[in-house]
Parts: C-alpha cells; structure tokens; sequence
C-alpha cells in the first residue's frame, strides 16, 4: 500500500503532517504470525519443527510487549513520580519483567539498583 502525497501547493511540514495523519491499515495477529514464518523458512528454518512451532506466537507476542509503550501516556505512566531528591543512597527498582522469544521461553523478573548522582 502506498501512501498518498498531499497537493503540491503546501509546505514540507504540511505535508508531513497528513501524511501522519493517515488512517493506517490494521494487520491481524494471523497476519503477523505469518510474517514471523515467512522470516523462518527466509533464514533457512523448518518453522513446522516441534521447537519452532510456537516461534510466530511468541514473537508476535514480544513485539506487541516491546512497542506497547508507543501508546502509552508518560503523564499517566509516571502518575507525578518525577521529582528532586538529595541523596546519594541506592534506588532500588524490583520486579523488572525480561521475557525471551526464543524456542526456549523463559521469564525472568530481575531488581535493578543503581546509585544516585547528586552532580
């Protein structure tokens, strides 16, 4: 599908700003996971094989996790937890999800802590 150019008359930035505009077309979960196939046999994989039979799943799965920021709100994310605090002790920050997309899923939760900079 190929987008279409707004009149010639307008500037770069208005052209830009329809373009963005424009309705995009909705791709299924079925679409997508047979994306993720046609990238297997592309690499030289069987994605029938047993350990590859839940690859397209998992990875459309990842992605969806992955970019499901890009419609997230960072007011309603952060809820005002932005602020100034004068010390230099650790922060700790728990239950940090990792997920993997191989043909050996596993899930992890993981701490992260790090030391405050006052500079």
């Amino acid at each position: 599908m190929t987008a279409q150019l707004p009149s010639k008359n307008i500037s770069a930035d208005q052209a830009i700003a329809a373009l963005s505009t424009q309705p995009q077309p909705r791709v299924s979960e079925a679409e997508m996971r047979q994306a993720v196939r046609t990238l297997l046999i592309g690499l030289g994989e069987d994605p029938d094989r047993e350990g590859l039979l839940d690859t397209p799943k998992r990875v459309v799965k990842a992605l969806k996790f992955l970019t499901s920021g890009y419609n997230q709100s960072l007011d309603e994310l952060l809820n005002g937890a932005v602020f100034h605090e004068n010390t230099n002790e650790m922060v700790l920050v728990r239950d940090i999800d990792l997920f993997s997309s191989c043909e050996h899923p596993y899930r992890v939760t993981t701490p992260l802590e790090c030391l405050l900079d006052q500079g």
